[in-house]
């Protein structure tokens, strides 16, 4: 073993001593003690003398890693030793296959990572900080000396403070809970790295628990709505047909789980203010019946819409629209007096006679829910939100009051919300 391997191996482990520093979220950051692991490396080096690592000479270090957002390659041929990670500074030893690299960026190949605030973009990390993301911290070169120095007022990416490399920045995985930086989110993180809300979803049965995913997620592909600003959502049966109504003044239809083009509400649901719509509720009585959708709205007055499709999903005016009032029966919502919360028809099969079930109107008014069973033609009351079948007193769903609107597919029930 000649002189600088001998000394180099001394005092690697001292560079990798750490003081733990607080970090945003709670967790513990590692500081490489770059100036003592040099200090001791003079007292293991005393014969020789105080060495420095080469920064560049083949088969020894890859390029300093020093500000921790990655170095040059080594030039050995038989290993690259790249640095690539959000890492604190160091310096990436031998680029030969099982080299180790003591910042938090990429193992070379066959290397291994010793630790770092978080892991490179291709090697593992024995300690990671923040929320999981969907790529790897980049450090901005901006300095700090606290976390909160680094803040840029967007919910959606989470910043840490490293002395030595700077502000470093990751955005924070769909469907995450966002942080309260700038104006804080309403809801989740998105995939394009927005604030926005989310798809609750479960089987319409007791005791089966919500799903979430981030509306982006649920609603993905060309052409699809934004995931906020949802006015209400409804479904056809059997058509796999999903029209979303938004507050940009768009109309999102999915057919046969593709988007297409976006509609201008007013000029598709003739003589309806886009953002006047409450909640939407649509059913179709036999196969070759024509599908009908109710739309209830909130201006002046509280008004009831009904539209008929034709084979395209394409909306016709069919009967003029009328002021909702209470007709006084016992377990009714409470027409005229409240907003619709939500709306959705629940069927599940065609008609067939008056004993077999096959359709029911859930509607939700000044947070309590009703039901009105096509069979019996009888309305139940079933008193606030959570505590309803629709919600079933699951954990996991959404708050009470903060549904946009409710839709039945696929064999689920699917909540809009933040």
């Amino acid at each position: 073993m000649d002189f600088y391997t001998s000394c180099l191996r001394s005092i690697r482990p001292c560079r990798m001593a750490a003081v733990m520093l607080p970090s945003r979220t709670g967790r513990l950051l590692s500081r490489p003690l770059a100036a003592l692991g040099l200090a001791l490396a003079s007292v293991a080096c005393a014969n020789g003398g105080v060495i420095e690592e080469p920064s560049g000479s083949p088969a020894a270090s890859g390029g300093g890693g020093e500000d921790g957002r990655g170095g040059s390659a080594g030039d050995d041929d038989s290993g690259s030793g790249k640095s690539s990670g959000k890492g604190p500074g160091g310096t990436q030893s031998g680029g030969t296959p099982g080299g180790t690299q003591s910042g938090g960026g990429s193992a070379g190949d066959g290397g291994s990572d010793q630790g770092g605030s978080g892991p490179g973009s291709g090697g593992d990390a024995s300690s990671s900080t923040g929320l999981s993301t969907n790529a790897s911290s980049s450090g901005t070169g901006v300095d700090c000396t606290i976390d909160a120095d680094c803040f840029d007022g967007d919910p959606c990416t989470l910043e840490t403070c490293d002395a030595i490399s700077g502000c470093a920045q990751a955005p924070i995985a769909a469907g995450q809970l966002a942080t309260t930086e700038g104006a804080g989110c309403d809801g989740v993180c998105q995939p394009d790295g927005s604030c926005g809300w989310s798809l609750y979803e479960r089987t319409f049965a007791a005791g089966q628990p919500f799903s979430r995913r981030a509306l982006g997620e649920a609603w993905a592909g060309a052409n699809a709505p934004p995931p906020r600003g949802i006015l209400a959502a409804e479904t056809i049966f059997n058509r796999d047909a999903l029209f979303v109504f938004a507050d940009d003044g768009m109309t999102y239809l999915r057919v046969d789980g593709l988007w297409q083009a976006p509609l201008v509400t007013v000029d598709a649901f003739a003589g309806i203010e886009a953002t006047d719509i409450d909640c939407a509720s649509a059913y179709q009585f036999s196969p070759d019946g024509t599908p009908f959708m109710f739309i209830k709205t909130s201006a002046a007055t509280r008004r009831h819409w009904t539209f008929s499709f034709d084979a395209a999903n394409v909306p016709s005016l069919l009967y003029d629209p009328f002021d909702e009032t209470s007709g006084g029966d016992a377990g009714a919502p409470p027409y005229g007096l409240y907003d619709c919360d939500v709306g959705f028809m629940y069927q599940t099969a065609y008609y067939v006679d008056s004993a077999t079930p096959w359709l029911q109107w859930w509607e939700g008014y000044n947070g309590n829910v009703h039901m009105l069973d096509y069979i019996s033609y009888v309305w139940t009351a079933y008193g606030a939100q959570t505590a309803s079948p629709l919600w079933a007193s699951m954990p996991g769903g959404p708050a009470a009051g903060a549904t946009r609107d409710i839709y039945f597919d696929a064999g689920k029930i699917a909540f809009v919300a933040p």
